[in-house]
């Protein structure tokens, strides 16, 4: 009994993600932005495997290394987590890849549409306050972090400041 307990632990603690965010995010240099063209991982960084955070708003970048309009919003991504990296943990998911099947995964297999890119942004309780589907403007994505951050995971809090 004791040992069904243990491995329960175990995969609880697995799936729930490690609790550290993806670090030191930058893009690759000399990305194409014009074209499609495989160049490899449009993000690099450490902890680039990690999954979600609890307790903490969360946001999911999906995209695929060949994609321009996922280059493209790779860099928004990169620019929002220099903004934002300490108060949000981001995910980034690079569909070109094996996607980390304890960490990601479970991820990908409920968020994902097959498009991309995707961005998806979850408040503090992991509710989804934000999803969408190709590039987002600048300030359309500031405006939901900010509300995100400032909500502290109140969904009611965000509909009264017009998110």
């Amino acid at each position: 009994m004791k040992r069904v307990y243990l491995t329960v632990a175990l995969v609880v603690t697995l799936t729930a993600g490690s609790g550290r965010a993806a670090e030191n995010l930058k893009l690759k240099p000399d990305l194409d932005y014009i074209k499609n063209a495989w160049q490899g991982p449009a993000i690099e960084g450490a902890k680039m495997w990690d999954g979600l955070e609890k307790g903490k708003p969360n946001l999911i970048f999906m995209y695929a290394e060949f994609c321009f309009d996922a280059k493209r919003q790779a860099q928004r991504t990169v620019e929002m987590y220099r903004d934002y990296g300490d108060q949000v943990h981001f995910v980034i998911i690079d569909l070109s890849r094996p996607i980390p099947k304890l960490t990601q995964m479970p991820l990908v297999r409920k968020y994902w549409s097959p498009v991309f890119p995707h961005t998806i942004l979850l408040d503090r309780n992991g509710k989804v306050v934000f999803d969408y589907i190709g590039e987002i403007d600048d300030a359309t994505l500031i405006g939901w972090l900010d509300a995100t951050v400032r909500a502290g995971g109140d969904e009611n809090d965000m509909a009264e400041n017009g998110k």
